[in-house]
C-alpha cells in the first residue's frame, strides 16, 4: 500500500536532515517516543502533531483537499556545566531551518515554514535541554485518495 502524502513528506524531511549533516548535528529519528539516556544525546526526532484540512473550491465540484499539518522537530542536548545550552543548540537550530524552511519535498508540498519554537531548559529531573521546532507544511491531495497529490 502506498504511504500518505503526509508520511512521504515527513520521510523526506528526515532524509534531508540526515543527508551530510555537519559535525555535532544528531541523526534524526522518526517519531521516537521513549526517553533518551544521557549517553544518546544529542538527539533529534521528527513527528507529526496535527493536521487541518478543507475542501478546495475549484469549479462546481471540488476534487482536492488543501491540508496543513504541523511537523515537529525535537532536539535534545545534554546539559553540562562546561557548555551553554544556547550556544550548543543554536547551530542545530540553524541546520534544521536551512534544511526544512521553504522546502517542497520533491513537489509533495507547497510550502514549509517555521511556525513556533519552544525551549525547555534542564531541570533537576531532566538532564537535557529541549528545543521544539514546529513547521507548518502546506500540501494538497485528491479528495478520495490521501496518497496522491493534485
Amino acid at each position: 500500500m502506498t504511504a500518505s502524502v503526509r508520511k512521504q513528506i515527513v520521510d523526506a524531511a528526515i532524509a534531508r536532515l540526515n543527508a551530510s549533516p555537519p559535525s555535532g548535528i544528531p541523526t534524526a529519528d522518526d517519531t521516537r517516543l521513549e526517553s533518551y539516556t544521557p549517553e544518546e544525546l544529542p538527539a533529534m526526532t521528527v513527528l507529526e502533531l496535527r493536521e487541518e484540512a478543507e475542501t478546495e473550491k475549484e469549479g462546481r465540484w471540488s476534487y482536492f483537499v488543501k491540508r496543513t499539518f504541523t511537523m515537529r522537530v525535537e532536539t535534545r542536548i545534554a546539559e553540562t556545566l562546561a557548555t551553554s545550552a544556547r550556544n550548543t543548540m543554536d547551530p542545530i537550530y540553524v541546520w534544521i531551518g536551512q534544511q526544512l524552511g521553504g522546502q517542497q519535498f520533491g513537489g509533495l508540498a507547497e510550502d514549509c515554514y517555521e511556525a513556533l519554537l519552544e525551549w525547555q531548559y534542564a531541570a533537576e529531573d531532566q538532564p537535557y535541554t529541549l528545543l521544539q521546532l514546529d513547521f507548518r507544511v502546506l500540501y494538497s491531495t485528491l479528495k478520495v485518495d490521501p496518497t496522491r497529490t493534485q
